[in-house]
């Protein structure tokens, strides 16, 4: 399984999202869809990836989430609503 990391830059602040450990990094856990064009090679008795389209990756309030400092694991809802509760939260 291929997993990305996204980098803060400069001017980028990293805050708590755990709601646990108040950890900064948090793993979503969701799929993206692939279609693949294929042909037949005869020669080597397998199918042939010709091309590939990749569709988009989304998350709502229901996809898993974890803290891979703490392994907590909860719900995007759950880290959106851990974030309301803070003092001064802003939409």
């Amino acid at each position: 399984m291929h997993t990305s990391s996204i980098h803060l830059t400069s001017g980028h602040a990293a805050s708590a999202l755990c709601p646990v450990c108040g950890g900064s990094e948090i793993r979503i856990s969701t799929s993206i869809e692939v279609h693949y064009d294929v042909v037949f090679e005869a020669t080597a008795r397998d199918f042939l990836v010709v091309d590939e389209v990749l569709g988009d990756a989304m998350w709502d309030a229901d996809t898993p989430a974890a803290c891979p400092r703490c392994r907590w694991r909860g719900t995007v809802g759950d880290l959106r609503r851990s974030r309301e509760a803070l003092p001064g939260y802003v939409c």
